[in-house]
């Protein structure tokens, strides 16, 4: 096996070992939360059972199709934006600590980066109301 296949089969490991405690803090409590909100009655356990796989099969399948188009952009684009790619991390990492920042109440100057998006996010929210299985 060669060197760069073994780091590859490794960092993979990690990162899935990594992932899964967000696994288990985000998508078990959308689970669990989805399915506490089920009406109990007749047929209770087969509602909540495909509603429980029809989620996770939704979860994986958009996991593995943003997979397949971030990989398909990422080659086309990367011999492209090579010069670009330390530029976008340190964004990406700024931003994240600018999030994490918020979020602990330390600073709050994120608030004016989240009002540029708003008018996108209020186009795009109705849009997702109708993926949730309850409707108010």
């Amino acid at each position: 096996m060669s060197e760069g296949l073994y780091l590859s089969y490794s960092s993979a490991f990690v990162i899935g070992l990594l992932g899964s405690t967000h696994c288990l803090g985000m998508c078990g409590g959308i689970s669990a939360s989805l399915s506490m909100a089920l009406p109990v009655g007749k047929g209770f356990r087969i509602r909540q059972t495909l509603m429980l796989l029809g989620f996770n099969a939704g979860r994986i399948g958009s996991y593995a199709l943003i997979a397949a188009l971030v990989a398909l952009l990422s080659t086309s684009a990367a011999a492209q934006w090579s010069q670009l790619a330390p530029v976008l991390r340190t964004v990406a990492g700024l931003l994240l600590i600018l999030m994490g920042l918020s979020m602990a109440q330390w600073w709050q100057g994120i608030r004016y980066i989240e009002r540029v998006g708003a008018p996108v996010w209020s186009r795009l929210s109705p849009l997702t109301r109708r993926l949730l299985p309850i409707q108010h």
